[in-house]
């Protein structure tokens, strides 16, 4: 039992994932980019390999930090999913009415 612990501290489960804190909730990333595991998730599901991946729509990323991602997304994929069910156009639109139109009414 305390070696698999120090084995998760020496070397972490997704050593290229960071979640990070935003307005809208948590969001997990590659570390050091702005790029989320939704949007590598959003590209593998378009056709995209990770191999087109790196070297044609996102060149700075490495294979790594692509399957990183991927294997985040098989972990956490409930997290995922709905975080890309939140960042469509339409979800946006019906949180803005929902949140401002209080705002608007009164104003």
């Amino acid at each position: 039992m305390a070696d698999e612990l120090l084995c998760r501290q020496l070397m972490p489960e997704h050593a290229y994932i960071e979640v990070v804190e935003k307005i809208t909730g948590s969001q997990a990333m590659i570390k050091g980019t702005r790029v989320p595991v939704s949007i590598i998730i959003g590209y593998l599901r378009m056709g995209e390999t990770p191999e087109s991946l790196v070297d044609n729509i996102l060149p700075h990323l490495t294979l790594v930090q692509v399957y990183d991602a991927l294997s985040y997304y098989h972990d956490h994929q409930d997290e995922i999913e709905q975080e890309m069910i939140e960042n469509t156009e339409e979800y946006g639109r019906a949180y803005l009415r929902e949140h401002l139109g209080e705002e608007m009414d009164h104003g």
